[in-house]
């Protein structure tokens, strides 16, 4: 449609090196997906990016185009599946607009909070580890200390081996996962 190859040329002003023909009947367009200059340092942008493959139908804008994305750095095809959904249906609730230009803002915008979101969940997961190992460290001080823990003092019901605790099962889990590394 007229609409879609306007679409086209408008965004590729717009985007120029970012963007690319994948096939022209029918109009087909990726558009390289990269984190703003704003959203971190260099080496972190460098890590995630993705292309936004736009296919646009006949009735374009009436139809919504067929979206998906392809060459996904740093994300996870599950988060990108969530995020194409997220799309069809900003499109769908634009109602015969043109949306292409609004679907690539939302893109960045959903990067952003994506590189920020991995980089938590991933400090979040190492201070647990960690808190798990020095407790079985400290387990095992109480074990080799003959039930006293480094102040001398009993570990306390329940958490002592001889006592049936919990933390001796914590401590397999971290000896045995950290063999499964």
């Amino acid at each position: 449609s007229e609409d879609a190859l306007g679409e086209i040329e408008a965004l590729r002003a717009i985007f120029d090196q970012l963007i690319t023909a994948v096939s022209e009947d029918p109009p087909s367009i990726s558009i390289k997906i990269v984190p703003p200059e704003e959203s971190g340092d260099a080496e972190t942008r460098k890590k995630f990016s993705f292309c936004l493959v736009v296919t646009y139908p006949p009735k374009y804008p009436e139809q919504i185009p067929q979206l998906r994305l392809s060459n996904l750095r740093g994300v996870q095809e599950t988060d990108g599946a969530k995020l194409v959904s997220e799309l069809e249906k900003t499109a769908t609730e634009a109602g015969g607009a043109q949306v292409v230009f609004g679907l690539i803002d939302q893109c960045k915008e959903w990067l952003v909070k994506y590189m920020a979101t991995p980089q938590d969940m991933h400090s979040e997961m190492i201070r647990r580890r960690k808190a798990v190992e020095a407790a079985a460290v400290e387990t095992a001080e109480a074990e080799a200390a003959g039930g006293r823990g480094q102040d001398g003092t009993s570990c306390g019901q329940g958490r002592h081996p001889r006592d049936g605790g919990a933390l001796p099962a914590v401590a397999r889990a971290v000896r045995g996962g950290a063999a499964g590394r």
